[in-house]
């Protein structure tokens, strides 16, 4: 678990859910990091197929469209 679990519950709060369990928080943590962990392999892919080394706002971008 690398996501902070304050700012877990931050979000949450923003979204306007007043309490959430810790198992809860873990579980949101758990699929935002595989969730972005996806993006991020997947957006990757273009950033080869562009010749290049750094991920780019547009490779991922070009993922999230999908």
């Amino acid at each position: 678990m690398t996501l902070p679990i304050a700012t877990v519950e931050r979000i949450v709060k923003e979204a306007g859910i007043e309490r959430i369990s810790s198992g809860a928080t873990k579980a949101l943590i758990d699929s935002a990091e595989n969730h972005i962990k996806s993006v991020a392999t997947n957006a990757y892919t273009y950033t080869k197929h562009a010749g290049r080394n750094t991920l780019k706002a547009e490779d991922v971008a070009a993922v999230i469209q999908q």
